[in-house]
């Protein structure tokens, strides 16, 4: 009742507003009208197969971002869109805050505790600023992020963690249905983070976890893995290198204004490049207890040993984040065909996040 009360009270002007939700980006230029098409073909009993409007016709269920298999798309074919997208909206905050409390819950086993670092985690500016950016497709795939890894500790928890292992592939492929594979590629680095500190136990399961998965979410997984080849990438090397932070960047962690903001016309960079790289700001006394936690409590074995593993979280989140400005990602870029479809390396400053705020 109270993460709800706190969500409803924060959100109220959206849902009074008859103003679209974003201000800047994809969302007027790509979701509305891709939302609204994938609606009319399936309310018109067709399979939305092809775009015929853009480029002289692209595929469209081949989109990942088409969202056509996800449960909650359905939200489109009974709704204006507008208002769909409004409890989009809400439905995927609510249940980011559900499942970043109840993972704080599991480990920290404290309510308030609990609920103090969930509202850090969703209110801080890395997830709100996907709101008016237009990413909120992006924040219905991090929605899931807090359920994958609460179930994947109770994989590894349990003497028989089959039926959780099957639930796991369940929200991971809910999360690839979502629209957007940036999502689910974040919190596979989150398992494969937990699976190196668990000393690579629970193979067994793992691979259940992956066969399961790509089971479920091969309708959408097929055809975009045909499609993801044959996209135009030559640029994107270009756009990965400035959508990487930088250390300067690191600075808004303490005073988020101090390169200026988009509403007064103070920000003299692109406005995209202010919701990618700008949004990182955590709070001076926050920062300090969270870094203070992670010295403290990220050592020791059993519950306090967990403080480590978000240590982890931290720093390889941050890492990711840096980019093309790191040297090793370069590496992984150009060895890996999959890190060439994530052009924007500072959300995976969300992995950084959700350390601090634990």
């Amino acid at each position: 009742v109270l993460l709800l009360s706190l969500l409803t009270l924060f959100l109220f002007p959206y849902f009074i507003s008859s103003d679209f939700i974003g201000n800047f980006g994809d969302l007027h230029l790509h979701y509305y009208p891709l939302k609204h098409l994938v609606a009319q073909r399936i309310i018109s009993g067709e399979m939305p197969l092809w775009n015929p409007y853009i480029f002289s016709g692209t595929p469209l269920q081949a989109n990942p971002q088409s969202g056509i298999f996800y449960p909650l798309g359905q939200l489109f074919y009974f709704l204006p869109v507008q208002i769909a997208f409004k409890l989009w909206l809400f439905v995927h905050l609510f249940l980011l805050f559900v499942g970043t409390y109840i993972l704080f819950k599991l480990l920290l086993k404290d309510t308030l505790s609990s609920v103090i670092a969930a509202t850090a985690f969703v209110f801080s500016s890395c997830i709100i600023y996907l709101i008016p950016a237009g990413h909120i497709v992006f924040l219905a795939g991090l929605s899931w992020f807090p359920f994958v890894l609460f179930m994947l500790l109770k994989v590894y928890a349990l003497h028989s963690p089959v039926f959780p292992a099957i639930i796991v592939s369940l929200i991971l492929a809910g999360q690839f249905l979502s629209g957007h594979p940036q999502s689910v590629f974040l919190t596979l680095i989150c398992g494969f983070l937990l699976f190196c500190w668990t000393k690579f136990k629970r193979g067994r399961e793992l691979l259940i976890v992956i066969g399961v998965f790509a089971a479920l979410s091969a309708v959408q997984l097929l055809p975009s893995m045909e499609l993801s080849p044959l996209t135009e990438r030559g640029g994107w090397k270009t756009l990965t290198g400035a959508y990487s932070l930088e250390l300067r960047n690191l600075v808004s962690l303490i005073f988020p204004n101090y390169a200026g903001n988009p509403v007064n016309g103070s920000y003299q960079f692109p406005v995209s490049y202010f919701f990618e790289k700008e949004k990182l700001f955590f709070g001076i006394l926050p920062l300090f207890l969270a870094i203070y936690g992670l010295v403290r409590f990220g050592r020791g074995k059993g519950e306090v040993g967990r403080g480590f593993y978000f240590l982890l979280l931290v720093i390889a989140g941050l890492l990711l984040s840096f980019g093309m400005n790191a040297p090793f990602y370069k590496l992984l870029h150009n060895a890996l065909p999959f890190f060439a479809f994530f052009r924007t390396p500072s959300r995976f400053y969300a992995l950084a996040l959700i350390g601090l705020c634990y």
